[in-house]
């Protein structure tokens, strides 16, 4: 049932995205480099009526709205745009990203792709896929012959420049890397076997409980950069096929 709600408004969400995709009406620049459009909050809008109306006992978290707190063991988080930079310039890389924990463990995340019609998803125990096929993690164990997504925090300050010392420590780990955007998706391609590990000195709470449980239905690993188990305070993230996921923390760690 959690499930196909969470399709049920990851869809529904998507074909919003689609419909607006070149047409952004408003936009509001929250902090450097970090913007909301309308789109997403009429995604997110519609996202949480969906929930509401099946589970509204349930709190939800929101990206771009107050905590919805109810008295609930089951807790929704929902980012309506993974990467809407991303999305305002028409660059199709961006999803729908919903997880659900229940007393704080993720038990259900959904990211869907609604430009390449990509469905993610996981429940605990259960596997991860992509549509109806299983996916997993690539064999890769070389960091040199890995491809490694780095994001780098972009908003100034202290933590730019942090973003910068880790993203010269990767580089040169002489891997090929990429930095594309979307946190949901690159850690949903890093699930799948596209890429081997998606590199972060941010986190993001809204985005990553789902691709986490994904990730690691799927085979891998996520945790900051201290290797600590990645949760919902923890601020930084490295998520990985598990193969070069030591090598990338003594890397991080030097």
């Amino acid at each position: 049932m959690f499930k196909d709600v969470a399709i049920q408004a990851s869809t529904e969400a998507g074909k919003i995205l689609m419909d607006n995709l070149g047409n952004v009406k408003s936009l509001k620049l929250k902090q450097k480099n970090d913007y909301v459009s309308n789109v997403d909050i009429e995604v997110e809008d519609k996202i949480k009526e969906i929930i509401k109306s099946h589970f509204p006992e349930h709190n939800i978290v929101a990206e771009e709205s107050d905590v919805r707190k109810r008295e609930s063991k089951y807790t929704w988080f929902v980012d309506p745009i993974s990467s809407t930079d991303n999305y305002i310039h028409s660059l199709p890389h961006f999803a729908v990203s919903i997880a659900l924990q229940e007393h704080g463990i993720t038990i259900l995340g959904v990211v869907l792709d609604p430009f390449y019609n990509e469905l993610f998803y996981a429940e605990k125990n259960k596997g991860a896929y992509l549509h109806d096929s299983k996916i997993e993690v690539s064999s890769v164990s070389d960091i040199s012959k890995s491809i490694l997504c780095v994001g780098i925090h972009n908003k100034g300050g202290a933590d730019t420049e942090e973003g910068l010392i880790y993203f010269r420590k990767i580089l040169s780990a002489q891997a090929s890397v990429r930095r594309i955007g979307s946190t949901a998706l690159q850690m949903c391609y890093v699930a799948c076997g596209r890429i081997e590990a998606h590199v972060n000195n941010s986190s993001d709470l809204f985005v990553i409980p789902s691709g986490k449980l994904i990730l690691e239905e799927a085979g891998g690993i996520v945790t900051d950069f201290k290797n600590d188990i990645w949760n919902n305070d923890s601020k930084s993230i490295l998520a990985s096929n598990g193969k070069v996921h030591s090598a990338l923390v003594k890397i991080l760690k030097t």
